[in-house]
């Protein structure tokens, strides 16, 4: 997608069969715990998901309920434990390992002329919608925007949103350099090296892209806030420390308004992210280029309408914007 070196997204495991094959496992007469099938899958994280797996599984075959519980309700029951076969998210905690030493915060160097914002949103279950939003950094007007559908892969597991949105949002991406439009920077919806393993979807993003990311989150998952802050530029800058690591910003459109939280990606500084988060900043929580998109994507999800139906709807808003800016 960009003439840097990446590291390839591996490839998703189908979890509902890997869950099928070490259920398979299980003697007819045996137990075991949503725990023991999460661990033998590679993480102990997928622990809930499995849960829901086997709840919904049980109405087909109701036998599972009875061999497949919770910890609490097999109490000192003998567990069966001997699962055999790869761990699936084992490569995939590995990769964003990975991903999180691959990518580098090198200065950018250069001021970014346009910088698109992908955001990710779920009509349906089975379904991601991704908008991508490319703006024009000096003039803060949009220049493209469009929306993705595509089928999701991979369930939600705590540690592993990476692989589910990831898809959705590089396909975004791969459809704005289709139409010849190409972001000196993406901003992606969601953490960067501010995450407990250092590296969140937009580490991954950058990784996988090879382009300029970093992330704006609207919750903070991992440090402090450092208390005062600077406001000379109209908005509220705070330090985020995780330790003695000053891996993010904490940052207020006004001094009363929600934070956000922006972290590098990869692939520029976190200085760069400041600046830039801080050009595109307007009368909204989020940068220009994030709240759009994440408007466009909410659109999509909650009208269930095509996507050129879409654009025109958000583009009605595009007056009260311009207001806002002027």
């Amino acid at each position: 997608m960009s003439g840097c070196s990446t590291l390839p997204l591996p490839s998703l495991p189908d979890l509902s069969s890997e869950l099928m094959r070490l259920v398979a496992q299980v003697p007819p007469d045996g137990l075991t715990t949503y725990g023991d099938l999460a661990r033998a899958l590679g993480s102990r994280n997928a622990a809930i998901w499995v849960s829901q797996w086997i709840r919904e599984r049980s109405a087909m075959e109701p036998e599972l309920a009875s061999r497949v519980v919770d910890k609490l309700t097999a109490g000192s029951r003998p567990r069966f434990t001997g699962f055999s076969g790869p761990h699936a998210l084992q490569r995939l905690e590995d990769w964003l390992r990975a991903a999180a030493k691959f990518v580098d915060e090198r200065p950018l160097g250069r001021a970014p002329k346009l910088v698109a914002g992908i955001d990710v949103a779920y009509p349906a279950p089975d379904r991601a919608t991704a908008a991508a939003v490319l703006v024009d950094v000096r003039t803060k007007t949009v220049v493209h925007e469009l929306v993705v559908e595509r089928p999701v892969d991979f369930p939600y597991i705590s540690g592993f949103l990476t692989f589910r949105e990831l898809p959705a949002m590089m396909a975004a991406c791969e459809s704005l350099a289709k139409q010849a439009y190409a972001p000196d920077v993406v901003m992606i919806d969601g953490q960067g090296r501010l995450h407990p393993h250092r590296g969140g979807v937009a580490t991954g993003f950058a990784a996988a892209t090879g382009l300029p990311t970093m992330g704006v989150a609207k919750s903070l998952l991992c440090g402090q806030v450092e208390k005062g802050g600077d406001a000379s530029t109209g908005a509220m800058i705070q330090r985020v420390l995780v330790g003695d690591e000053h891996l993010g910003f904490s940052l207020r459109a006004t001094p009363k308004a929600q934070p956000v939280y922006i972290s590098v990606g990869g692939g520029l500084s976190l200085d760069e992210v400041l600046g830039i988060t801080l050009s595109l900043f307007t009368t909204t929580r989020l940068p220009l280029p994030t709240h759009r998109a994440d408007r466009l994507s909410k659109s999509t999800r909650r009208e269930r309408l095509d996507p050129a139906a879409i654009l025109s709807r958000i583009r009605q808003f595009e007056e009260r914007i311009d207001a806002d800016l002027a």
